[in-house]
């Protein structure tokens, strides 16, 4: 016999009985099943996260944000024509700005930030209107431009002659993942006049 023969038939019986022996103990569903618990004991479970709330009693709204940031800087407006007040959120991290406006009840929120913003890296680019929290909002999007590029999304909530905005400048990215964003939808979602006049 020639050797050559004598070592195909010792690989193919010895595949052969591996083959065998690895479905008789489950197979590649084993395998799977393995690798699966081993990713469920690694992955971690989702802690809740605990927030502190922020309430301004002279422009009257709540707003809570996670307890981890630090403490916000507030900056009152001086002289204060339209821009009032700035509220900075996360001052050493990602920046997210609440700022508050006063503009005649005449003066829509949509066409307030298209004049506001006009000459900020080339004006608005997408506005909509929709109802967060049972309050009606206009999300808006400002992409970014230039040599260091910083555009800003950000959502207007409005009560009679006070509009305020929640926001965050973004070095990068599209308007569909700041609006993604986590923290930032969550900021959204807490936000409440504390007189319902909205």
């Amino acid at each position: 016999m020639n050797k050559r023969f004598i070592v195909t038939s010792v690989f193919i019986l010895a595949l052969v009985i591996f083959l065998v022996f690895f479905f008789i103990k489950g197979g590649f569903n084993s395998s799977e099943r393995k690798i699966e618990n081993q990713l469920q004991e690694i992955t971690p479970i989702p802690t809740q996260v605990s927030v502190t709330k922020y309430s301004n009693q002279e422009y009257g709204f709540l707003i809570e944000y996670p307890s981890l940031w630090s403490l916000p800087l507030e900056e009152e407006i001086t002289p204060s024509q339209e821009h009032l007040h700035q509220i900075t959120l996360n001052p050493q991290g990602v920046n997210y700005f609440i700022d508050l406006y006063k503009q005649p009840v005449t003066v829509s929120e949509e066409s307030f930030l298209r004049d506001y913003f006009k000459d900020f890296e080339g004006g608005i680019t997408y506005l909509d209107r929709e109802r967060i929290n049972n309050k009606q909002a206009v999300k808006f999007f400002i992409p970014k431009a230039g040599l260091e590029p910083q555009g800003k999304a950000g959502i207007v909530f409005r009560q009679d002659d006070l509009i305020l905005i929640i926001s965050t400048s973004i070095a990068k990215g599209e308007k569909e993942e700041i609006f993604k964003n986590e923290s930032f939808l969550n900021l959204i979602e807490s936000f409440n006049w504390l007189n319902k006049n909205s």
